[in-house]
């Protein structure tokens, strides 16, 4: 019927055709009032926005609106994606798209639903109520957007640094690597981020493949800025002297951080069995390359690296062809041609001896000198060798004796003496003209 006006005429003795859509009316006319059904739905949500995870309830208002009783009247609700259905009142008939049964609706009642969501995604979602009835052609519809939103998180500062060696345990005298690993394990940047490490007393930095500041036996690294997640790595190269077992402690600090993170490991160094007879030689060249007719020094160095002491301990140099000897700083003895030794008798454990021989370049070249140590308790010599590069003079290139030939004055003191002695003859050669003009 709501396709009738409100009101109308219509006689007083009339019939109304469905079929025909109109009244036939026979007789006198009087006013009619024809009843126009009316729905409205209207919805709300409690809490706008919602964090992830929070809860927000929806309230459905359904009313009749219109003059006349509404029948079958029902309620529907599809939740969209993101956000869950946790309960409803009155309870829904089913729990996916959310539907309600309401019965009659007199004019002006109405009937209300609640329906209670949580938030699970971010971002803004529309939820759709509708209604209708019997009497109602189209249903009637109710949007309503929720907001949520990610909670707001704390700044956290936090970190973690762990170290171990590469090699443990080691030997007197040997190296170990130390790996340092620190990383951000907060939401903030971490800023001038630096780790610090002050190895044991019996320990020596050797080496770093990073960009670290060495003084004595600490060791620091700057590492600026660390974002969070970032992960970064320290490595040095340490070198043990003393057998013992050894807790080398790290540090990590930043402008953010509280008090300094630390973190340990312990390394086992061995003690080494030392032999009750050995020795060692060194053997160093004072200049490489050395030019043509250049004195040539070589140090020679003997150690006693055992636990007692060498008896008749001799050194022998062999020197190379193109070299001739010129003097040592100690006894000498030619045993050869161009071969030299030197006796040193007793060495005590530890205890080291050294001397000195000069030789003079005399071809252009490259070559090997040879110096070996024997004694009355080891029966293999221990060698030691350098090699020295003798290059051949440019041209104007001279090289000038250290004194002067047959003087022995010294070779700095020359120009001096030359200017003194110019002067001389100049000031006796003015005296002896001023004699000649007075006579």
């Amino acid at each position: 019927m709501s396709n009738l006006p409100s009101r109308f005429c219509r006689p007083l003795a009339a019939s109304y055709y469905p079929s025909a859509g109109a009244w036939q009316a026979a007789g006198d006319t009087e006013d009619t009032t024809v009843l126009q059904p009316e729905l409205s739905i209207t919805k709300n949500d409690s809490i706008d926005p919602i964090l992830l995870g929070e809860q927000t309830q929806y309230t459905i208002v359904i009313t009749n609106t219109g003059e006349a009783t509404l029948t079958a009247v029902t309620a529907s609700d599809l939740l969209p994606a993101g956000l869950s259905f946790v309960s409803s009142a009155p309870v829904s008939e089913s729990d996916n798209a959310l539907t309600w049964s309401l019965g009659e609706l007199a004019p002006g009642a109405f009937a209300t639903i609640t329906v209670d969501v949580t938030g699970d995604a971010t971002g803004t979602f529309t939820n759709t109520a509708q209604a209708n009835a019997k009497e109602i052609d189209e249903p009637v519809v109710a949007d309503e957007p929720t907001t949520v939103n990610a909670p707001e998180t704390p700044p956290v500062y936090s970190a973690s640094i762990d170290k171990v060696d590469t090699d443990d345990p080691i030997r007197e005298g040997d190296t170990t690597d130390y790996i340092i690993t620190v990383k951000n394990t907060g939401n903030q940047p971490l800023t001038k981020v630096t780790v610090a490490d002050t190895l044991p007393a019996t320990f020596s930095f050797v080496s770093s493949p990073d960009a670290l500041e060495v003084q004595d036996n600490d060791i620091i690294g700057g590492l600026g800025v660390l974002e969070p997640g970032q992960e970064v790595q320290v490595t040095f190269k340490a070198r043990s002297s003393l057998f013992g077992e050894y807790l080398n402690v790290a540090e990590l600090d930043a402008a953010e951080l509280k008090q300094p993170i630390l973190a340990d490991e312990t390394t086992l160094v061995e003690q080494v069995a030392a032999e009750e007879f050995a020795i060692s030689i060194e053997k160093t060249d004072d200049v490489d390359p050395a030019k043509l007719n250049q004195d040539v020094t070589f140090t020679i160095k003997v150690t006693n690296e055992g636990i007692s002491t060498l008896t008749n301990v001799e050194v022998t140099d062999k020197l190379p062809e193109g070299f001739k000897f010129k003097s040592a700083d100690t006894e000498i003895a030619q045993t050869g041609n161009n071969d030299f030794s030197v006796t040193f008798g007793d060495l005590d454990p530890g205890e080291s001896r050294t001397f000195k021989l000069v030789a003079t370049a005399l071809v252009a070249g490259t070559f090997t000198n040879v110096a070996e140590v024997i004694t009355k308790e080891i029966d293999e010599p221990e060698i030691a060798t350098e090699d020295t590069t003798v290059v051949e003079l440019v041209a104007a290139e001279v090289i000038v004796p250290e004194t002067l030939p047959f003087t022995g004055f010294p070779r700095t003191l020359w120009w001096l003496a030359a200017i003194a002695i110019l002067a001389s003859g100049t000031a006796l050669e003015i005296s002896n003209r001023r004699r000649r003009a007075t006579r």
